[in-house]
């Protein structure tokens, strides 16, 4: 590394605190937790609406079932109701604008209970602070946010501390359900599977048997063996 290049990355190590944001809790991640408790919800939204298929998945506790089907409901509606505030809150703005705001007011005022990261743009990466540079990062997000209108202000505040509260609070929902939804997931993706199997079985079953007129075949009397493998429960009508 030249000495040009170290200067610049030392300068970049000594302003991360100008760029502050809560460990674990900046826009970035909780945009991305919460498209991934989407996706888990879509994923099993389907099975977790069968109470037999939701059932099956949990042998057979229908107190657990009961339980989880509730809490995985309220999940959903609320993680759906956030998404759909940010997507309207950040239409027509700019994305690094909408991402400060965010970081300014959760570092601003509740920075002193979290740990705070920078960012580093010679790294281009978020590192964590010192105790010492928590206190400048904290003054420096305070001056953003003073640098606007009263009114935008509490506009600012008020949104984004809501947003806040609204995702940490369904953070640990999903966090305490995370390993339910595993399971169903899995049950869910074993379905899929079996199902994928069968449809294989079929197509090649079909294609032999000239439609299935030769009974006998050994690939009818495999997708035959398949399908009774399948529990009555996943039968629909």
């Amino acid at each position: 590394m030249t000495k040009s290049e170290e200067a610049k990355r030392l300068a970049a190590e000594q302003l991360r605190y100008k760029k502050p944001a809560l460990m674990d809790m900046d826009y970035g991640l909780m945009i991305d937790k919460l498209i991934e408790i989407q996706d888990d919800c879509i994923d099993i939204h389907d099975m977790v609406e069968d109470d037999e298929k939701l059932l099956a998945a949990l042998d057979g506790d229908e107190e657990e079932a009961f339980e989880f089907k509730l809490a995985f409901s309220d999940i959903e509606g609320d993680c759906e109701k956030l998404i759909d505030a940010v997507s309207e809150h950040s239409s027509y703005r700019d994305p690094d604008e909408v991402e400060q705001e965010y970081n300014d007011c959760t570092v601003a005022l509740v920075g002193d209970i979290y740990d705070i990261v920078g960012y580093d743009s010679y790294e281009e990466d978020y590192y964590q602070l010192t105790s010492y540079d928590r206190e400048f990062a904290q003054e420096e997000a305070g001056k953003r946010l003073m640098r606007k209108t009263k009114a935008e202000m509490l506009n600012i505040i008020g949104f984004n501390m809501r947003l806040f509260l609204g995702y940490y609070e369904l953070k640990q929902r999903y966090e305490h359900l995370k390993a339910t939804i595993e399971i169903v997931k899995g049950s869910n993706q074993s379905l899929i599977d079996q199902l994928r199997e069968i449809e294989a079985a079929y197509e090649k079953a079909n294609e032999i048997s000239d439609g299935f007129k030769y009974t006998w075949y050994n690939e009818v009397k495999a997708y035959n063996r398949l399908l009774e493998k399948v529990p009555d429960r996943f039968w629909v009508e």
